[in-house]
C-alpha cells in the first residue's frame, strides 16, 4: 500500500496588516493504493491572491507536479480608473520553471480596448488587441 504525505505552506505577499502571519496552511494525506503516483496523482494546483493596498494586487499559483514546494509563478496587477469611463491596468507574472515574466498592459474607453504584452523570455511584444 502506498503512502504519501504532502504539506504546503502557501507562499503570501504580506502587507503591513498581515505583518508576522504565515498565511494559510493545509496538509493532505494519501492512503490509497489506486494512486500509483501519490499525491502526484490529485493533480493538485491552486491560486492565492490579496490585495495589497488600493487597485495594487499580487498573488501565487501552485501546481504540486509542476513545482514540489514552490510557487509555479507569481504576480502582481494594478488598475487604475483615470476618469468614469478609461482604465489602464498592466499585469507582470514571473515563471519560476522558465525564469520568464510576461508584462500585460491595457487600456480602456467606454467600450473600446487596446491591449498588448511583452514576455521576456522571447523579448517579443505584441500583438496589439483592439477591441471596439
Amino acid at each position: 500500500m502506498k503512502l504519501a504525505t504532502f504539506s504546503l505552506a502557501a507562499f503570501l505577499v504580506s502587507s503591513a496588516e498581515g505583518k508576522g502571519s504565515s498565511g494559510p496552511r493545509f496538509s493532505i494525506n494519501v492512503n490509497d493504493p489506486s494512486l500509483p503516483e501519490g499525491v502526484g496523482s490529485l493533480g493538485l494546483e491552486g491560486e492565492y491572491s490579496r490585495e495589497i493596498s488600493e487597485n495594487f494586487n499580487a498573488g501565487v499559483k501552485y501546481n504540486y507536479n509542476s513545482n514540489k514546494g514552490l510557487p509555479s509563478s507569481i504576480w502582481v496587477s494594478s488598475t487604475t480608473e483615470v476618469d468614469e469611463d478609461t482604465t489602464i491596468s498592466a499585469r507582470a507574472e514571473y515563471d519560476v520553471n522558465t525564469k520568464s515574466t510576461v508584462i500585460d498592459a491595457s487600456f480602456t474607453k467606454g467600450g473600446d480596448s487596446a491591449a498588448i504584452d511583452f514576455d521576456t523570455s522571447s523579448n517579443e511584444v505584441g500583438p496589439l488587441r483592439i477591441q471596439k
